[in-house]
């Protein structure tokens, strides 16, 4: 049985091209925290998630010395145990925010991983009925207005698109 020998995670912090303002404040990057999840079998998985325009370290510290360590050594398939007992170990520091954003990317890294090692895409691999997949668009910010984006002849094609307010 396979177990994971190694968790890497780091924040890509990203300048804008353009900033983007909301009312009391201006925004001008955007912190990812990544994360790949390797097991003794080579097999991979990464998640990520975004940070907010300056809170990438956060949630990479969080990952690095409160939650990674507890899945050195684990069985890689055992995801809701795992999900729980980093719920449980964190929950001091919150329910919400930073800390359940490094809990979250993991848990999409094992989920990662266990599907690269089945040969399968994530989707097939959670149980996917259709090929077809719904797209949700959380947290992205809008620089660019459409006609700008006609007017340079591009052709859009908007299919489905999910807005959906994650947490609470």
């Amino acid at each position: 049985m396979a177990k994971v020998v190694s968790v890497e995670a780091r924040t890509v912090h990203i300048p804008l091209r353009q900033a983007t303002a909301f009312a009391r404040r201006q925004v001008t990057s955007r912190d990812y925290s990544l994360v790949k999840i390797r097991t003794d079998d080579g097999v991979e998985g990464i998640g990520h998630c975004y940070a907010g325009h300056s809170g990438g370290n956060v949630v990479t510290t969080a990952v690095r010395e409160m939650l990674a360590p507890m899945l050195i050594g684990a069985d890689p398939y055992a995801t809701e145990l795992h999900w729980k007992n980093m719920y449980q170990e964190v929950l001091l520091h919150g329910r919400v925010g930073s800390v359940m954003r490094g809990l979250s990317i993991l848990d999409t890294a094992l989920w990662d991983r266990n599907a690269r090692a089945a040969n399968l895409p994530l989707y097939k691999y959670l149980g996917a009925a259709y090929e077809g997949i719904g797209l949700d668009v959380i947290g992205g910010f809008l620089v660019f207005c459409l006609h700008e984006l006609g007017r340079k002849g591009h052709n859009l094609v908007f299919a489905q698109f999910d807005f959906a307010a994650r947490g609470h």
